[in-house]
C-alpha cells in the first residue's frame, strides 16, 4: 500500500478567471476504492487529469505508483490485440482473463476497435486497465454507454478490484463499489469514509445542522435589530429631554451635559450593536453561500380532463424479420410514472418513438392515444447550432419557465452567448431537460435523463417527478433512480 499525496494544488483554465482548485491538499491510499462526486464544473475530471499528468498546475502530487486514465484514445482502425501489445508489456493472457470477467470473449481481440459497441469499448478499456496490476487507476464515467446488464457486470467487476479513483454520476455504482467518497463542494474538498449511502446520511445530517445554524443566526439577527432600534429610540428620547419644551418652571430638567453624555453612550452602544448585527448578517450570508442548494424545478401541467392517456394493445416493433421485443400491452393513466427497462438493442427507445409516432421500422399492434394529446419528449441525441436565446425562439418555449429551470439546473448566463453544440454534454442535456419541463404536456417521454447530469440534478429530477402529478414514461440504466420514481416497470425482456 502506497500513499498518494496532493499538496497545495492550484489550477485554472486560461479562458476562465476563477481557479478550479486553490491550495487543494489531500492524502489517500493506493488500495482505496475512492468515488469522486460533485456538481458539473466543480472539477472532478480536472482532478483526475491533474493526478494523471494530463494537466499541469501549481503544487505537488506525490506518488510512487504510475497512473492510468480511463478513457484513453484508441484508433478505430487498430485491432484490439495490436493496440494492447504495442502499448504495454503485460502478457495477453492477463487481458483475456479480465475480458472474461467482464463477459467478453477473447475473439474480440481480433476486431478493429471502431467496430465495437460503446459498451464493448468500455469493457475492453477497463480490461486493459486492470490487466496491469502495478498502476493506480483513474476512471472517468465508465457506465455512460452501458445497458443494465453491462452496468451490473461492471459493478460486479469493480467490487473485486481495488486501487482506483472513480468519477461517476451513477449513484448505484458508487454505492456498490466505493469504500471512500471524495466530495467536491462549495465549502471545499471533503473526504467521507464509507460507501455512497453512508455519505448521503452524513451529508443529510450536515445539511440539517447548517439549516439549524442558519435559523439560529436569523433569530440572533432579529434580536440584534430589535435591540438596535430600541437603543436608537431611547437615545433620541433622551436627547429631546435635554430641553423643557413645555416651559414649566417647576419641571425638573436633568443637566443637559449629563443627558448628552448619557445619550452619547447609548448611541455608542447602538452603533456597537449595529456592527455586531452586520457581522452576523455577513456570517449568515457566507454560510448560506457555502451551502449547496437543490432548488426545486418547476412544471406547469394542463388541467386534467381524461384519466386514460395512452393504451397499447399487443404492440410489437422490429426491422425486417427481426423483432425487438415480445408484444406489449399496457395502459397509461394520468399521473402514472412508468419505467421501461431492457438490455441495449431491446427496443426501449424505439417504443418511445412509436408512442410519439416517429418510429421508422415495422410496427404491429395498436397504440391508442387520447385526442389532442400533448407529448414532451427527451431523447439521447440532439444537435442545436444556435445560442440559447435563439433556441427559445426556435422552439417556441415559455421563456420565463424555461430560463427559471435552466438556472436551477446549473446553466450560467455566461453560456447564453455560446452555440449550444459547442457546450459540454452536461450543459446540452440541461438545456434539453429545461425545454421538456417548460412544455405543458399530458405525457412526458424521457430517454436516459440522467446521462451527463450531476448528483444534485438527479435529486432535482427525483423531486419533480415524485412531488408533481406529471405522467411519465422513462428509460434509464440507473436502476436506483427507476425504483425511486416509478410505480410500474415495463420489462421488455419478458
Amino acid at each position: 500500500m502506497e500513499e498518494i499525496k496532493l499538496q497545495k494544488v492550484t489550477f485554472s483554465y486560461p479562458e476562465k478567471p476563477e481557479p478550479v482548485f486553490t491550495d487543494l491538499s489531500i492524502t489517500f491510499n493506493s488500495d482505496w476504492k475512492l468515488g469522486v462526486i460533485g456538481r458539473n464544473g466543480q472539477g472532478k475530471t480536472t482532478l483526475l487529469k491533474l493526478i494523471a499528468g494530463q494537466l499541469h498546475g501549481a503544487g505537488v502530487i506525490q506518488s510512487n505508483l504510475p497512473f492510468q486514465f480511463f478513457p484513453f484514445p484508441v484508433a478505430d482502425t487498430e485491432l484490439v490485440n495490436d493496440f494492447f501489445t504495442r502499448t504495454t508489456t503485460i502478457p495477453v493472457w492477463q487481458l483475456k482473463r479480465e475480458l472474461s470477467l467482464l463477459g467478453l470473449d477473447a475473439s474480440i481481440l481480433q476486431r478493429e476497435y471502431g467496430t465495437l459497441s460503446g459498451g464493448e469499448k468500455t469493457k475492453v478499456q477497463l480490461s486493459m486497465l486492470f490487466a496491469d496490476e502495478t498502476t493506480f487507476k483513474l476512471i472517468d464515467e465508465p457506465t455512460n454507454h452501458l445497458d443494465q446488464l453491462g452496468n451490473q457486470q461492471v459493478i460486479d467487476y469493480l467490487q473485486h478490484k481495488q486501487g482506483f479513483m472513480l468519477v461517476s454520476h451513477n449513484a448505484y455504482l458508487l454505492d456498490q463499489v466505493c469504500d471512500q467518497i471524495l466530495a467536491l463542494e462549495k465549502t471545499g474538498i471533503q473526504l467521507y469514509h464509507g460507501n455512497y449511502r453512508a455519505f448521503l446520511e452524513r451529508r443529510q445530517l450536515a445539511e440539517q445542522e447548517r439549516a439549524a445554524t442558519n435559523a439560529k443566526i436569523e433569530r440572533q439577527v432579529a434580536k440584534l435589530e430589535k435591540s438596535a432600534r430600541q437603543h436608537q429610540q431611547w437615545s433620541q428620547n433622551k436627547e429631546k429631554q435635554k430641553f423643557n419644551r413645555k416651559g414649566d418652571p417647576n419641571q425638573k430638567v436633568m443637566d443637559r451635559g449629563m443627558m448628552g453624555n448619557r445619550a452619547a453612550r447609548l448611541m455608542k452602544k447602538a452603533k456597537a450593536a449595529e456592527r455586531k448585527r452586520n457581522q452576523a448578517i455577513t456570517e449568515q450570508t457566507a454560510l448560506k453561500k457555502a451551502t449547496e442548494t437543490v432548488e426545486p424545478l418547476e412544471l406547469k401541467l394542463p388541467k386534467p380532463d381524461h384519466s386514460t392517456i395512452l393504451r397499447l394493445n399487443s404492440v410489437q416493433l422490429g426491422y425486417g424479420n427481426r423483432q425487438l421485443f415480445a408484444p406489449q400491452s399496457f395502459t397509461v393513466n394520468r399521473g402514472d410514472v412508468m419505467g421501461i427497462v431492457g438490455d441495449n438493442g431491446r427496443g426501449k427507445t424505439s417504443l418511445l418513438q412509436a408512442i410519439l409516432g416517429t418510429f421508422s421500422g415495422k410496427q404491429v399492434g395498436e397504440i391508442q392515444r387520447r385526442s389532442h394529446l400533448t407529448i414532451s419528449p427527451l431523447f439521447q441525441t440532439y444537435h442545436h447550432e444556435e445560442t440559447i436565446p435563439a433556441y427559445i425562439e426556435k422552439m417556441g418555449l415559455d421563456r420565463e419557465l424555461f430560463l427559471s429551470n435552466l438556472h436551477k439546473l446549473g446553466v450560467a448566463r455566461t453560456d447564453f452567448t455560446k452555440r449550444i453544440d459547442q457546450m459540454s454534454a452536461g450543459q446540452q442535456k440541461r438545456i434539453e431537460l429545461a425545454r421538456s419541463l417548460s412544455i405543458s404536456a399530458d405525457l412526458y417521454l424521457w430517454d436516459e435523463p440522467l446521462n451527463y447530469l450531476d448528483e444534485y440534478n438527479r435529486r432535482q429530477l427525483v423531486a419533480v417527478i415524485k412531488e408533481s402529478p406529471m405522467t411519465l414514461l422513462v428509460i434509464d440504466h440507473d436502476l436506483e433512480f427507476i425504483r425511486q420514481v416509478t410505480s410500474t416497470i415495463i420489462d421488455l425482456e419478458r
